[in-house]
């Protein structure tokens, strides 16, 4: 009993060692009203960040901003299927309020997901998700590039379904595909200046992501997969994305045995897969 307790003691240890510091460092975090996005946010806080907190909910936003320390945060209504947003300007406002001039960390991590068969799948909601998960990133990120510095970190939330397609997602997991592509293409662009792209690429997590996917006319799927209820929670999917974010990490799959299994039988022999 009392190895056990040891043993876990200095594994706790180890963890809070290991974990990336962000004291006084500027964090701007999209999709940050509620779950991965709201997780990761207090996560950042936890390190000391300055945040910059960005979502189309601005309740819930200022519930988040108060529960830390609303000294050092800054929130924003922010559309990302809005392709009209002036985000450069957004951004920059949101800088000065906090007297800074810099972004350290970009984490883009709005997105929306699907229920749907292809056949069932409009072309409106496709166009949707695609605004959402992948122009709307492109957009912010192409938007804090001036904001960067060497040093800085871009961090891409995408899904292991940006890297193994399953059916009944065909406009997420196109979405995410795209996500990955563009992270790859920016990443190498960067490497020159010291600026790094990590795509973290979570499986099933305890989120309201599946009651809040579209079906495939655009209503509402209003309903909680078992999958989704039996995922990992997301204070603890932040935890693990950030250290690989600040660690350095190009890419971080952060799912069990059986997805890591997959994705290797995907590259390895994809008609058994």
């Amino acid at each position: 009993m009392g190895a056990g307790l040891g043993s876990l003691l200095l594994r706790a240890a180890y963890r809070r060692l290991r974990r990336g510091s962000l004291d006084g460092r500027t964090v701007v975090v999209t999709g940050a009203s509620s779950g991965l996005g709201a997780a990761l946010a207090r996560e950042a806080a936890s390190r000391g960040a300055r945040l910059v907190l960005l979502a189309r909910s601005l309740d819930k936003l200022a519930s988040l901003a108060a529960e830390l320390s609303p000294s050092r945060v800054v929130y924003r209504y922010c559309d990302l299927a809005d392709g009209d947003s002036d985000l450069g300007s957004l951004l920059k406002e949101c800088l000065s309020q906090l007297g800074s001039s810099r972004i350290q960390l970009l984490v883009n991590c709005a997105g929306l997901s699907v229920r749907a068969s292809c056949a069932e799948t409009t072309m409106a909601v496709h166009r949707r998700l695609m605004e959402v998960n992948y122009f709307g990133q492109v957009a912010m990120t192409q938007a804090a590039l001036p904001f960067l510095s060497k040093g800085s970190t871009l961090l891409m939330v995408s899904s292991v379904q940006g890297l193994m397609a399953i059916p009944h997602r065909s406009a997420y997991a196109a979405s995410k595909h795209a996500l990955q592509a563009y992270s790859d293409s920016l990443r190498a662009e960067l490497s020159s200046e010291g600026v790094g792209v990590c795509v973290a690429s979570p499986g099933y997590l305890a989120t309201e992501l599946s009651a809040n996917a579209l079906r495939g006319d655009g209503s509402i799927h209003g309903e909680t997969d078992e999958t989704t209820k039996g995922g990992l929670r997301p204070d603890l999917a932040a935890r693990d994305i950030l250290d690989a974010a600040l660690e350095g990490r190009h890419e971080f799959v952060l799912a069990d045995f059986k997805v890591q299994a997959a994705l290797a039988l995907r590259r390895l022999w994809p008609s058994l897969f």
